[in-house]
């Protein structure tokens, strides 16, 4: 389209170069003016190809409709404008306002449909910015320029599958690309397109998405079995879960079982409660796994039975815990058969911060720790109460009153597997941690959890190769004995 005249004589004095790039070479003024469109979406590609090589953002103005058709359309810079003054205000925004990037720029791309030519045609080219450009490398940080790509979303979804965090994903696309500059996003648009992709489905859509994730597995494993509650909304509130392979460990192995939960792994904050035991390679197993909603007696009743019912009702000897009263009770209710064994460690920690001084400290671990009857044992306590004086101490009377749930002169006629604390079920809480987050979704959260348990079975099977497959060299001068060991127990056993 030839410029009006009217317009040449307003841009009389203008930079006659618009841009000098690679990509366009040298585009003229009077070039771009004179381009025609045969769709909308052709010119905004335009503007924004020519935007990203000038060094400026742009975005959609006003249009006008008629008919059905776009009769004209506008863009203008990303800083055009001023924000509004009640936005500059921090009483009522709860915190500083953000810093402003309008500078009330004029530059702006307008394009009007032309009836006779069927064509759309640009009305109005303004190139003049009054503020500074990006150039180089600043560009990528242009906010209108950096989107992720179609095919890096699913990417990330894959990586975080096979636990690779986004974080290291984005370096592995820069290293594909060639350079940060080169992505097409910052990291932090990955994040937020992330988080766009979760909250984008409502909490039903996400509980019937792991469902249905639970059907698969069910699909696949007759033996998998998955018990669920609901509100009145009908909506999901708790969830258990265990495969074939954990009830098949729980029946050999679950003698002694560590119930613990943890925080901070899913969008809805609910716990997530794990069943852990070990195998004859010393190697941590898992009986099975849920999401609470809470975590009072009632829940953890429901939970305890719920595990029961899917291992045939078979009761483990011992269950360790932390120090947690709802799961305490819950324990007592369900599993009265078993030893409530808690976990040294949690005490060993809290006794810190109680007793204070080594001496002290030292005297309780002997006391707890200690391989003794329970004469000496009471011995041993009362001498510590007397060079301490710690006869009004009301930790320590509690501790007395807990002492057959976790001193080990009560533990002498149990089996109990080597463990006397939930550091297992706690190590394998922080290797979920490394993969799961508050922003997971449930189908995301029982997924990983599922990889995560093919890898300790992984892990299962190389051991079980090794034993096989290899045998300790003797080492002292009782070889048949040796020889006798290493064909009951297994490696790990005997280190």
């Amino acid at each position: 389209m030839d410029g009006s005249k009217n317009e040449n004589q307003a841009h009389e004095g203008v930079e006659d170069v618009a841009v000098d790039n690679p990509g366009f070479g040298s585009l003229k003024i009077a070039d771009v003016r004179d381009l025609t469109f045969e769709t909308v979406e052709e010119a905004e590609k335009f503007y924004f190809a020519y935007s990203a090589a000038v060094g400026f953002g742009c975005r959609r103005d006003d249009k006008g409709e008629s008919k059905g058709r776009i009769r004209w359309r506008q863009w203008v810079c990303s800083k055009e404008g001023t924000r509004d003054r009640k936005y500059l205000e921090a009483d009522g925004l709860g915190g500083t306002p953000r810093k402003q990037t309008r500078v009330n720029c004029a530059a702006r791309f307008r394009i009007n449909y032309n009836d006779t030519s069927g064509v759309y045609v640009v009305k109005k080219f303004d190139p003049e910015h009054n503020h500074e450009l990006a150039t180089g490398n600043q560009v990528a940080f242009v906010r209108a320029h950096r989107h992720v790509g179609t095919e890096s979303l699913p990417l990330t979804n894959t990586m975080t599958r096979v636990s690779i965090r986004p974080c290291h994903t984005y370096e592995y696309m820069v290293e594909q690309a060639g350079g940060y500059s080169a992505v097409g996003f910052t990291i932090k648009d990955l994040y937020n397109k992330l988080d766009q992709q979760r909250w984008t489905s409502p909490f039903e859509s996400d509980s019937e998405e792991a469902l249905s994730f639970m059907r698969g597995l069910a699909a696949k494993d007759p033996h998998f079995i998955c018990r669920f509650t609901t509100d009145p909304e009908d909506r999901l509130v708790d969830i258990f879960w265990r495969d074939g392979h954990s009830y098949v460990d729980y029946q050999c192995y679950g003698d002694v079982v560590i119930f613990d939960s943890t925080y901070k792994t899913n969008a809805y904050n609910q716990p997530l409660v794990l069943f852990v035991g070990t195998n004859n390679h010393q190697g941590s197993i898992v009986f099975g796994a849920a999401l609470i909603s809470d975590e009072t007696v009632e829940t953890y009743t429901w939970l305890l039975r719920i595990f029961l019912e899917s291992m045939n009702g078979k009761m483990p000897k011992a269950v360790l815990t932390d120090n947690d009263e709802a799961m305490r009770q819950a324990i007592e209710t369900v599993m009265p058969e078993a030893r409530h064994r808690l976990c040294i460690w949690h005490i060993a920690k809290n006794a810190t911060s109680h007793l204070k001084t080594e001496k002290k400290l030292k005297a309780f671990n002997r006391c707890m720790r200690k391989y003794q009857t329970i004469e000496q044992f009471e011995t041993l306590w009362q001498e510590m109460l007397d060079e301490f004086d710690l006869h009004d101490n009301i930790w320590i009377q509690n501790m007395y009153e807990k002492r057959d749930k976790f001193c080990q002169v009560f533990f002498g006629d149990i089996f109990m597997a080597g463990m006397r604390s939930t550091q297992r079920c706690e190590g394998m809480n922080k290797d979920c941690k490394k993969v799961l987050g508050k922003g997971k979704t449930l189908v995301e959260v029982v997924s990983l959890i599922y990889r995560f348990l093919m890898k300790l079975r992984n892990n299962q099977e190389r051991d079980e190769f090794m034993n096989m497959n290899s045998f300790p060299c003797v080492k002292t001068h009782l070889k048949d004995l040796e020889k006798q060991a290493f064909s009951v127990f297994t490696h790990d056993v005997l280190k």
